[in-house]
């Protein structure tokens, strides 16, 4: 597969299709700089949203992707393509524990799971969705190190000198603080539309019209990692969305940042 290529034909065919890259994005529920990056060739799209792409900019998979026959190698192996998925799937991972070989019997083991689920769980008394973690062994990492990524960001890592009984849940504690602490970066469009969706079964009159028909998933989303990054909570993120609903409503100009600023002033 052709890089530069895919990233000249996601942009050329955007512009055929009269989208702007925040219109694209809208409609992937991704952020307008994601598309960007893909097109500067910066990065790749996460597979699971290959086909939405396709649909929307009226194109087929095999065009984009420059396979011929199906295929993207050249001998027609599909342990490859396998591999080649393998790796587009994993560009976009919000968050991932990878590990050296000492840890791999801890991470066979299902009790670890128990403890994401607890910080899932401390999380969410916060207002933070904690996205599904995934772990992979990493061969490039000296047998003890650990560390925790997000987006191939690696937002933290350590050696540990011996493997316990608690190191399960020493991880897992880790896990939930460095997501705390990087909830700004973490934050992806899809989070939102969860975090929304699942306000409109509670408060339906207050969220129902209004994300994302008035306020789209991206610039919510830019709002929220301001707000993060600053320090808060999305705990209260209905009151967030109604100030926002207000505030676009007499001056629709309004940029993330002056309206994160303004949330902050007036909510916390």
């Amino acid at each position: 597969m052709n890089i530069t290529d895919f990233g000249e034909k996601i942009s050329r065919c955007r512009q055929n299709q009269n989208l702007t890259q925040e219109e694209f994005a809208a409609k992937l529920c991704v952020t307008p700089q994601a598309v960007s990056r893909w097109e500067r060739n910066q990065s790749l799209p996460d597979i699971t949203i290959m086909q939405d792409i396709c649909r929307i900019l009226n194109i087929s998979a095999d065009y984009l992707l420059n396979i011929e026959g199906g295929q993207i190698s050249e001998n027609y192996d599909t342990r490859i393509y396998q591999q080649v998925m393998a790796i587009l799937r994993n560009c976009d991972e919000p968050v991932c524990i990878q590990f050296g070989e000492s840890f791999l019997k801890l991470f066979m083991e299902n009790t670890w799971k128990e403890y994401v689920e607890e910080q899932r769980r401390h999380l969410a008394e916060e207002g933070f969705l904690l996205p599904a973690v995934k772990v992979m062994d990493q061969l490039s990492l000296e047998k003890n190190e650990i560390q925790i990524v997000s987006y191939q960001k690696i937002l933290y890592q350590e050696k540990t000198k011996k493997i316990t009984e608690n190191t399960s849940r020493d991880i897992m504690e880790k896990l939930g603080s460095v997501v705390k602490e990087n909830y700004a970066h973490i934050l992806n469009a899809q989070i939102v539309k969860i975090l929304t969706d699942n306000l409109k079964i509670a408060y339906p009159a207050q969220i129902e019209g209004i994300v994302p028909e008035k306020i789209s998933y991206s610039l919510l989303l830019e709002v929220l990692k301001i707000f993060v990054s600053r320090g808060n909570t999305m705990l209260h993120l209905m009151k967030l969305i109604e100030f926002i609903e207000g505030e676009l409503r007499n001056q629709p100009n309004l940029t993330a940042a002056e309206l994160a600023e303004g949330a902050e002033n007036c909510l916390i």
